[in-house]
Parts: C-alpha cells; sequence; structure tokens
C-alpha cells in the first residue's frame, strides 16, 4: 500500500488527490504519477479557460495554446493509470474515482 503522508516534491494539488485515493493503490510510484497528471490537467485546464484555446503567435496570429497539448498527454495518462488502479482494486467502491473524474 501507498504511504499515507504524500511526497514532499508533489503540488499542492498532486497532495490533496493523493489524500483521497493514498489507500487504493499499491505503489507509490504509481500514485505519485497518477496524482502528478491530475494535477497537471487541472493546472492547464486552468490556463486555457484563462487565455483561450487559441493564443497571439510572435507574427500577429493565433495559435492553439500549447497548455492544450498537456491536457491530452495528462488526460491519456490519467485513463491509463485509473485503469491499473482501478483493475488493482476491483472490490473497492469506485466514489473516490468517480468524484474526481465528475461520473
Amino acid at each position: 500500500m501507498a504511504q499515507k503522508t504524500p511526497p514532499t516534491w508533489l503540488s499542492t494539488t498532486a497532495k490533496s488527490y493523493w489524500r483521497k485515493l493514498f489507500a487504493r493503490c499499491e505503489s507509490d510510484e504509481l500514485l505519485a504519477v497518477f496524482c502528478t497528471a491530475l494535477a497537471q490537467y487541472r493546472q492547464a485546464s486552468e490556463e486555457v479557460d484563462r487565455e483561450g484555446f487559441l493564443i497571439p503567435n510572435v507574427s500577429g496570429g493565433m495559435k492553439q495554446n500549447p497548455a492544450t497539448y498537456v491536457m491530452k498527454d495528462s488526460f491519456v495518462q490519467i485513463h491509463r493509470l485509473r485503469d491499473i488502479i482501478q483493475a488493482a482494486d476491483e472490490d473497492e467502491d469506485d466514489d473516490e474515482l468517480n468524484a474526481i473524474f465528475g461520473e
């Protein structure tokens, strides 16, 4: 089982996710990567909300906000790791994960 106290190097948001999910995961490393991906997705999403999907480029035109790429990569990683965590803990209620994902 993962340690109860999150690693000090995790962001504040990732530590919050850790505290909600630590009992469901056997591996500190897996849980740290999962929580970090959740925090990165959230931060990138907030940036897109603030700055918009398109942002100005150096030539005066518009380009896709780089945060959208972080969102996409984090989303893929989150769902892959979520499947691993759920498979390792199939008998548990999924309320914690569902609350995080809004399901």
